[in-house]
């Protein structure tokens, strides 16, 4: 027997169940999750190596610059399958409208290298394999295209408050507090306050927190200006 899941048997076919906990799930930056019916066996990274470029300097050695080229993507394909004959319909149509909303998202019960990066969803397609009497989707094969999520940052210069905004006693002009609650994470908090989760990085760094998942309940946070 197996030591995790269980074996599901219909008939002659025989099949291998995962338990939930190890189903790859679409995690969004404000806490949703995606759980896929089947974890994806294969998946395609790009863009992972460094490239170095010689930067000519007169009369010494040429500098070597080494940098990343261009965005970390990644793309796979997983077939979503409903049990016992079950329609898909809904869950498909959850994944459009994720696919749609610009939500930045991580990957857990993959690889830790396919969940080390927060992602962006490029591309999203369904390919209907198998339907129902009354033609309701019983199977699919899902493809998704992700794109790596990076930090916005706001122009240089600020603009000015408008006179309505006040700041809290102790906050640099321009900034606000939030005092973190039990759930929260620095993206979910940028998020909501700022707009965009890849800000978290400026609240990092105004409150000069070195691990941005290690932050407690009842801290009282800088916000920067949005």
């Amino acid at each position: 027997m197996p030591p995790v899941g269980k074996l599901v048997t219909r008939g002659p076919a025989r099949r291998y169940v995962k338990p939930d906990a190890v189903r790859a799930k679409l995690v969004t930056e404000d806490g949703r999750i995606f759980r896929l019916s089947h974890t994806p066996t294969e998946s395609t990274m790009t863009n992972l190596a460094l490239i170095s470029a010689e930067i000519e300097r007169p009369g010494v050695k040429p500098l070597l610059q080494r940098d990343r080229k261009g965005l970390v993507t990644l793309e796979f394909t997983h077939t979503e399958v409903g049990i016992g004959g079950q329609t898909v319909d809904t869950k498909l149509q959850k994944y459009a409208l994720l696919a749609s909303s610009g939500y930045a998202l991580r990957l857990s019960g993959m690889s830790g290298l396919e969940g080390r990066y927060w992602w962006i969803i490029t591309d999203f397609q369904v390919k209907v394999v198998q339907r129902n009497h009354i033609q309701r989707i019983t199977a699919a094969e899902c493809s998704w295209r992700f794109k790596e999520a990076i930090p916005q940052f706001p122009p240089v210069g600020d603009p000015a408050p408008r006179p309505d905004q006040t700041s809290p006693a102790g906050a640099s002009k321009g900034t606000s507090t939030y005092t973190v609650k039990s759930g929260d994470s620095l993206w979910a908090i940028a998020a909501k306050l700022l707009g965009s989760g890849p800000r978290y990085t400026e609240i990092a760094k105004l409150n000069n927190i070195a691990d941005p998942n290690a932050i407690k309940v009842g801290t009282v946070l800088k916000i920067p200006a949005r």
